[in-house]
């Protein structure tokens, strides 16, 4: 049913639905659409969605792809898409990652119809509860005392595993 992608490929289409329908999306929104779009396929596909370590960071799991293309949209609605570049015969190509099978854009577009009217801030909750895969990867390792430690990823068998 699930086709994988870069990450930059999901987001690219979750933006196109947003867009669609108006929905204004965050980078941080975007980050938790990505990976509950992944976890699902992960649960229900029994296989990836996204061909990317997902990384357990403070506000949750991310992709950095997705950050490094939309971190300097801060909190601020995505207007842009993620791109990569090409050389060819000497000259630079755009290129817009994007999903084109119809089956895989479906199921993103199941999984965005569920989950787009959380915030955020709810759907960073979601991430961080007990037992989720970012809380075991992080429960031992996060102290208030010190910086969130830097290098935690996710494995796609713990997501898989999880109740999402």
């Amino acid at each position: 049913m699930c086709q994988l992608y870069s990450a930059n490929a999901v987001a690219n289409c979750i933006l196109d639905y947003a867009d669609s329908e108006r929905i204004s999306i965050t980078h941080v929104k975007l980050q938790k659409l990505v990976y509950f779009a992944h976890a699902f396929a992960l649960r229900f596909c029994k296989k990836p969605l996204v061909d990317e370590l997902v990384l357990a960071w403070q506000y949750g799991p991310v992709f950095r792809s997705i950050y490094d293309e939309f971190k300097e949209c801060k909190s601020d609605p995505i207007k842009k898409r993620a791109v990569i570049y090409t050389l060819e015969n000497g000259d630079f190509y755009e290129i817009k990652p994007n999903i084109n099978d119809k089956p895989t854009k479906d199921f993103v577009k199941l999984v965005f119809d569920n989950l787009k009217n959380f915030t955020a801030a709810q759907l960073v909750k979601e991430s961080h509860k007990e037992g989720s895969p970012w809380f075991v990867v992080t429960k031992d390792k996060v102290n208030e005392n010190k910086p969130f430690p830097v290098g935690l990823t996710i494995s796609n068998d713990l997501i898989e595993e999880s109740n999402v």
